[in-house]
């Protein structure tokens, strides 16, 4: 095991295929702390901020023909992972559908996450579930 910052521990290495679930739970501004109960949470203002910087290194560690796959509330926008994945010359797919129980930390979060929800994936009512999204880029 090798523990680190991002891809710091495996460093000029090349895989076949990185999959993560890194967290991703929107944290609304001036609300992130730095204790570990909250690291476990806090995916930044938009949620993306750990899975943003797995993306912007992946190319580096994988072989070509290699597949980054991580898992992403729906909310956080299949559009928006699809994009992010081109931009940094991924062919993107969507490898499958859950859904499951809307997160507890979500409901403190709500009204946040509809200002980030730009897909409109949530009801408007209050949520009691969530769809998961398990998404593929496959480097050239």
């Amino acid at each position: 095991m090798r523990l680190g910052d991002c891809y710091t521990p495996v460093a000029g290495e090349r895989f076949d295929l990185i999959c993560t679930n890194p967290p991703q739970m929107p944290t609304p501004p001036a609300r992130e702390r730095a204790d570990a109960a909250a690291a476990a949470d806090n995916g930044g203002v938009d949620g993306w901020r750990i899975l943003g910087r797995v993306i912007d290194g992946a190319s580096g560690h994988l072989r070509p023909g290699g597949r980054l796959v991580f898992s992403i509330f729906a909310f956080l926008g299949r559009k928006s992972a699809f994009a992010r994945l081109e931009a940094r010359d991924f062919t993107p797919a969507l490898l499958a559908t859950e859904i499951q129980s809307f997160p507890r930390i979500g409901y403190e979060r709500l009204e946040h996450i509809r200002s980030i929800d730009h897909e409109g994936t949530l009801a408007s009512e209050v949520p009691t579930s969530v769809e998961r999204l398990i998404v593929q880029g496959t480097r050239a």
